[in-house]
C-alpha cells in the first residue's frame, strides 16, 4: 500500500484503484477512493466546509478532520467505514455493507443500500439507516451524550438504538427492533419518539416519558403488521397500529392505545405494567392488563378480555362479548353493549362496582362489599364466586330482564328490578347465613332468602318466597304470591290479591292482607290474621292463634290449644285436636270444637256450633244459633234469639237465654235443661208452638214406647208428665222403672217456667195444595177424607184413618221462624223427585236411597227430615211463604206415601209424634186409636230407619261435596 501526502494547499486526489493511503495537510482537500482499498485521512483544516471525501468501490475507510466533512460513498459498493470526526459531518454510504461513525457534531448520516451500522456519537444527529437490514445507535454510550438524535431506519429490517436524549425514531418499512435506550442496557434515557413504520416491528422505550407508535406517526404507513411495544420506564404513550400488537406500558403512567391510525385494528395485547395507565383496546378482540396501580381500561368494540390487576381501576369492556376480571382493589367496571362476563377473584377483598349493561352478562364479585348492576337482558349475577367465602355485604340490582341473582355470605342488598327474577340470598353450602335484604321489584319473581334474619319482598306480579333458616320477614306485596317462612320465628305477609302463605317449623306471624289468601302455620307457635277476602287458614301443630279478619273465611286449628277467632262475615271454623277457643264473632258462622275441651263462641249472627269430643263450652251469643255439644260433659248457652241446642253424648247442661229455644235430649246422658220457657212468658196451653221454647223428647215418648211400658197411661203425654213430675224425666214414674221400655239410660232435668205438654213437644206435616197420590188419582192434601185410599209405597192402598190441620199466621211464623216450611225443588232429589215443587214442614221426612246412605247408616233407604236436608242444591226455607197451613193424616201404621211425585212419610206416632196438633186433635186421635198406647203388633213402627239431625246433615254435606244431590 502506498502512501500519498497532500500540500498544505486545496488538494483532489483520485485513486488509481490500487491501495493507497492518502494524508491530507492543510487546505480543503477532495478524496476520491477509486476502486482501490483506500484510506483517507483529511488535514487539520479549521476552515468551516472542511474536507470532501468519495469513496469508491473498494473497501474504504474515510476519517474526517475536526471541521465540517463529507464522507460520501456514493454509488461503491464496497465495504467502507467513515469516521466523521470533530464536526457537523455529512456521512453517506454506498450499496455495502457499511460502518460510519459521526463522532462529535451535528452530523447527518445516510446508510444506503447495504447492510450498515450507523452510530451517531456525541451531539443532535439525523441518521437514516435507508435500505438494508440497518444497526444504529444515536449517541455515544461511551461518553455519555445527551443529544436529541432523529433516526430513520428506512426500509429493511433494523436494529436502532436511540440511546441518551430526547430522540425522534422513525423505522420505516421492514420488521424492526428500536429501543429508545442505550444499547448497554443501563436504563437511561431521554423523552423518546418512536414511529415503528411498516412491519412486525419491536420497539423498548426505555427510561423517560415517551411516545411509541406502531406506525410511521403521518399516516401515511397503514402498519397493519403486529408490533411488539415496550414502554418501561416513565408516563409512556404507545399506540399500536391496525395489526395485531402486544403493547406493554411497563413502569410509569403510560397511556396506550392499541390503534393509532384510522383503520381497522386487530386483536391487541396492553399490558399496562406498574403505575396509573390509561389502555384503550380499540376494535378486535383484545386482551388488557392493567398491571400494578390505579388503571382505566378500554376494551372498545370487540370480544375483549380485560384484567384490572392491582389497584382501583375503572375498566369498561365496550361493544363486543367482553370478559373483565377487577382484581384487587375498589375497582369500577363496565361490561357495555354485548354479553359480557365481570367478575373478581376468590381474594380480592376490594368494594368493586359492576356494570353489565346490554345484553346477557354474568357477574361475580369478590369477598368485600361490591355493588353489581345487571342492566337489561337476562342476566347471572353472584355477590361472589363460591358461598363458602367469607362475602362482604354487596349491593346488587338486577335491572331489566329475567335475572338470576345469588348474594352469597354477607349482609345483601339485592333488587331484581323489571323481569321474572331468581334471587338466592346465600348459596346452599353457606355454613352461617347473614341478614340479607331482597326485593323482587317487578315481575314474577322466586326468591330463597337462604340463613340468616332476613328480609324480602315480592313486588308486583306473582311471586314465590322461600324463608329458609332463621327469623325472617317477607312480603309478598302485589300479586298472586306464595310466601314459604322455613325454619326460624318468621313474619309472613301476603299482600294485597290471593295469596298463600305457609310459616313451616318456629314461632310465626302470618299475615294475608287483602285478597283471598289460603295460610298455613306450620309446627311452632304460630299467628295468622287472614286479612280482608274469603281466606283459608289453617293453623298446624302447637297452640297457634288465628284471625279470619273481614270476609267469609275458614279456619283450621290442628293439634294444640288454639286461639280461633272468624272476624266479620260467614266463618267456618275447626279447632281439630286440642283444648281450642273458639270465636265466630260476626257474621252466620260455622264451628266446629273438634278433639278436647274447647271454648266456642258464635258471636253476632246466626251461627252453628259442634263441639265434637271433649267437655266443650259452647257459647251462640245473639242470633238463632245451633249447638251441637258431641261427646262428653258440655256447656251449651244458646244466648239471644232462637236457637236449638243438643247436648249429644255426655252428661251436658243446656241454656236456652232470650228467645223461643229448641232442646233436643238423647236419652242416654243425664242432661239438664237450666231455663226451660223461662223467657218466653207463654202461655204454654194455646195449641202454638212458636211462642215458647220446646224440647224434643218423642224420641223416647211416644205412644208405641207408652204402648211397650205395659203401665196404665192413655198416651205419651199423659206419660211423660207423670215422669216430670219430680222434676227429672228419667223414666221412674211414681217409683216405677219404666227406662227399659222406654229406651232411656240418663235423664233430663228441666229447670224452667214451662211444662212439658203438647206446646212444647213436635208433628210431621204436609202444606195445603200437595197432590198425593190416591186410587183416585193426584189428590190435593186437603180434599182428603177419612176412608180415602192412599197409594204406599210398601202395601199398595190404604184408607186414611184420620187427618187434621193446623194453620200458622205471618205473626206465628215471624215469632218462631224455626217452624218456616222447606222448599223442595222439582227434581231436587231425583229425576221428577218430585215432579213439581213440593213444600213441607220442617219435621217432614223424605224417603232417601243412596250408596252414600247405605255406607254411613247400613240402609240403603232411610227417611231424613226436610230441615237436615237444607245442604242440597235445591231445598231452601220457604222465606217467601207470609203464612202456611201444615196438613197430617194416619194409617194404620207408619207408610211411605207420594207428594207431589216424591217419597215422603205419613204422620208418625213414634219419634217426634203429636208434637203440634192440638189438644182437641189428640183427643180425636185417641178416640180413633183407642189401643195407640197399647199396640203388642209393635204396628207403629217406623217405616224406615229414621236418620237424626247431626248425621243427616252431614250426608247433605257429603253429597253436596261431591257435586251429585240425586238421593231419591
Amino acid at each position: 500500500m502506498t502512501d500519498i501526502t497532500g500540500t498544505n494547499g486545496n488538494d483532489t486526489w483520485n485513486n488509481d484503484n490500487t491501495n493507497n493511503r492518502y494524508f491530507g495537510r492543510d487546505g480543503n482537500d477532495t478524496m476520491t477512493g477509486g476502486n482501490g482499498t483506500g484510506v483517507l485521512f483529511p488535514g487539520s483544516n479549521a476552515a468551516a466546509n472542511g474536507d470532501w471525501i468519495y469513496g469508491g468501490n473498494g473497501n474504504d475507510l474515510y476519517y474526517g478532520n475536526g471541521s465540517n466533512d463529507v464522507l460520501d460513498e456514493g454509488a461503491s459498493s464496497g465495504n467502507d467505514s467513515m469516521f466523521g470526526g470533530d464536526g457537523n459531518d455529512t456521512m453517506a454510504s454506498g450499496s455495502g455493507a457499511d460502518r460510519l461513525f459521526g463522532g462529535d457534531g451535528r452530523d447527518e448520516m445516510q446508510g444506503g443500500t447495504g447492510t450498515d451500522s450507523l452510530f451517531g456519537g456525541n451531539g443532535i444527529d439525523s441518521i437514516f439507516g435507508d435500505g438494508g437490514d440497518d444497526y444504529i445507535e444515536g449517541d455515544s454510550v461511551a461518553l455519555a451524550d445527551t443529544g436529541n438524535d432523529q433516526i430513520y431506519g428506512g426500509d429493511g429490517n433494523d436494529t436502532i438504538f436511540a440511546q441518551l436524549g430526547s430522540d425522534l425514531v422513525f423505522g420505516g418499512i421492514g420488521n424492526d427492533s428500536i429501543y429508545g435506550d442505550r444499547a448497554d442496557g443501563a436504563g437511561v434515557g431521554g423523552n423518546d419518539t418512536i414511529a415503528a413504520g411498516g412491519g412486525n416491528d419491536s420497539v423498548y422505550g426505555g427510561a423517560g416519558n415517551d411516545n411509541l407508535l406502531g406506525n410511521n406517526g403521518a399516516g401515511g404507513d397503514a402498519g397493519t403488521d403486529n408490533d411488539l411495544i415496550y414502554g418501561d420506564a416513565g408516563n409512556d404513550s404507545i399506540y399500536g397500529n391496525e395489526g395485531s400488537d402486544t403493547l406493554y406500558g411497563g413502569t410509569g403512567d403510560d397511556y396506550v392505545q392499541a390503534n393509532g391510525g384510522s383503520g381497522a385494528d386487530g386483536n391487541d395485547l396492553l399490558d399496562g405494567g406498574d403505575g396509573n395507565d390509561t389502555m384503550f383496546g380499540e376494535t378486535g378482540a383484545d386482551s388488557l392488563y392493567g398491571g400494578i396501580g390505579n388503571d382505566s381500561l378500554y376494551g372498545g368494540s370487540g370480544d375483549d378480555s380485560v384484567y384490572g390487576q392491582d389497584g382501583n381501576d375503572s375498566m369498561f369492556g365496550g361493544d363486543g362479548n367482553d370478559s373483565i376480571s377487577v382484581g384487587a382493589g375498589d375497582n369500577y367496571a363496565e361490561g357495555g353493549i354485548g354479553n359480557d362476563n365481570i367478575s373478581a377473584g376468590d381474594t380480592d377483598t376490594g368494594a368493586n362496582t359492576m356494570y353489565g349493561g346490554a345484553g346477557t352478562d354474568t357477574e361475580i364479585g369478590g369477598i368485600g362489599a361490591d355493588l353489581l348492576y345487571g342492566g337489561d337482558d337476562n342476566d347471572y349475577i353472584v355477590g361472589a364466586r363460591l358461598d363458602t367465602l367469607a362475602d362482604g355485604a354487596d349491593s346488587i340490582y338486577g335491572d331489566g330482564g329475567n335475572d338470576y341473582i345469588q348474594g352469597q355470605a354477607g349482609a345483601d342488598l339485592v333488587y331484581g328490578g323489571v323481569g321474572n327474577d331468581d334471587i338466592v340470598g346465600d348459596g346452599a353450602s353457606a355454613s352461617v347465613g347473614q341478614n340479607d335484604s331482597l326485593y323482587g321489584d317487578e315481575g314474577n319473581d322466586r326468591i330463597w332468602a337462604g340463613g340468616g334474619n332476613d328480609l324480602a319482598y315480592g313486588g308486583a306480579e306473582n311471586d314465590r318466597i322461600w324463608g329458609e333458616d332463621g327469623s325472617d320477614s317477607l312480603y309478598g306485596d302485589a300479586g298472586n304470591d306464595s310466601v314459604f317462612g322455613g325454619n326460624g320465628n318468621d313474619t309472613l305477609f301476603g299482600g294485597a290479591d290471593n295469596d298463600q302463605v305457609l310459616g313451616d317449623a318456629g314461632d310465626d306471624s302470618l299475615s294475608g292482607d287483602t285478597g283471598n289468601d289460603t295460610l298455613f302455620g306450620g309446627t311452632g307457635n304460630d299467628t295468622l290474621s287472614g286479612g280482608d277476602g274469603a281466606d283459608n287458614l289453617v293453623s298446624g301443630d302447637n297452640d297457634d292463634i288465628v284471625y279470619g279478619d273481614a270476609g267469609n273465611d275458614t279456619l283450621f286449628g290442628g293439634d294444640g290449644a288454639d286461639a280461633l277467632y272468624g272476624g266479620d262475615n260467614d266463618d267456618a271454623i275447626q279447632g281439630e285436636v286440642g283444648n281450642d277457643t273458639i270465636s265466630g264473632d260476626a257474621g252466620n258462622d260455622n264451628l266446629w270444637g273438634g278433639d278436647g275441651s274447647d271454648t266456642l263462641s258464635g258471636g253476632i249472627g246466626d251461627d252453628y256450633l259442634e263441639g265434637d269430643a271433649g267437655s266443650d263450652t259452647l257459647a251462640g251469643d245473639v242470633g238463632n244459633d245451633v249447638l251441637w255439644g258431641g261427646a262428653d260433659n258440655d256447656s251449651l248457652s244458646g244466648g239471644t234469639g232462637n236457637d236449638y241446642l243438643e247436648g249429644d253424648a255426655g252428661d251436658d247442661t243446656l241454656t236456652g237465654g232470650t228467645g223461643d229455644d229448641i232442646f233436643v235430649w238423647d236419652g242416654a246422658s243425664n242432661d239438664i235443661i237450666t231455663d226451660f220457657g223461662v223467657d218466653s212468658g207463654g202461655p204454654y196451653d194455646d195449641a202454638n208452638q212458636g211462642n215458647n221454647d220446646f224440647v224434643d223428647l218423642t224420641s223416647w215418648y211416644n205412644d208405641t214406647t207408652v204402648g211397650d211400658s205395659g203401665g196404665p197411661f192413655v198416651h205419651a203425654l199423659d206419660m211423660l208428665n207423670q215422669d216430670a213430675a219430680d222434676g227429672v224425666v228419667d223414666g221412674i214414674i211414681n217409683g216405677v222403672d219404666y227406662r227399659t221400655a222406654l229406651g232411656i239410660t240418663g235423664s233430663l232435668t228441666v229447670n224452667g217456667s214451662a211444662p212439658l205438654n203438647f206446646d212444647t213437644t213436635g208433628v210431621t206435616c204436609f202444606t195445603t195444595g200437595t197432590l198425593i197420590k190416591t186410587e183416585d188419582g193426584e189428590v190435593a192434601v186437603e180434599s182428603l177424607a177419612a176412608g180415602m185410599d192412599v197409594l204406599t209405597l210398601d202395601n199398595g192402598y190404604q184408607p186414611v184413618r184420620w187427618i187434621g190441620s193446623r194453620h200458622l199466621t205471618a205473626e206465628d211464623l215471624a215469632a218462631q221462624p224455626n217452624l218456616r216450611p222447606i222448599r223442595i225443588r222439582a227434581g231436587a232429589l231425583g229425576l221428577n223427585q218430585p215432579e213439581t215443587d213440593l213444600v213441607v214442614s220442617p219435621q217432614h221426612r223424605v224417603l232417601v236411597r243412596s250408596k252414600v246412605a247405605e255406607r254411613m247408616f247400613g240402609e240403603a233407604e232411610v227417611l231424613m227430615a226436610a230441615k237436615h236436608l237444607l245442604a242440597l242444591p235445591g231445598i231452601e226455607v220457604a222465606e217467601d211463604m207470609a203464612e202456611v197451613t201444615y196438613w197430617h193424616f194416619l194409617f194404620d201404621a207408619h207408610e211411605v206415601v207420594f207428594s207431589n211425585g216424591a217419597a215422603t212419610e205419613s204422620l208418625h206416632t213414634g219419634p217426634e209424634a203429636l208434637k203440634s196438633v192440638s189438644p182437641e186433635a189428640l183427643e180425636e186421635i185417641l178416640t180413633i186409636f183407642p189401643g195407640l198406647a197399647a199396640d203388642p203388633d209393635n204396628s207403629r213402627a217406623p217405616v224406615r230407619l229414621l236418620v237424626p239431625g247431626r248425621p243427616a246433615r252431614r250426608f247433605a254435606e257429603r253429597v253436596a261435596r261431591k257435586g251429585n244431590s240425586k238421593v231419591a
